[in-house]
């Protein structure tokens, strides 16, 4: 978990726009990751 956080605050450094970008999308995939194992049971 904490090599995850060493990543993403160097991506933040590198590009606030990015990070927000990798956290809209890592956010997408787990909401649509939820449903589909919903629907799946």
């Amino acid at each position: 978990m904490k090599n995850i956080l060493a990543f993403l605050e160097a991506v933040n450094q590198m590009n606030p726009t990015t990070l927000s970008l990798l956290l809209s999308f890592v956010a997408v995939g787990v909401a649509g990751l939820s449903v589909y194992m919903m629907g799946a049971n």
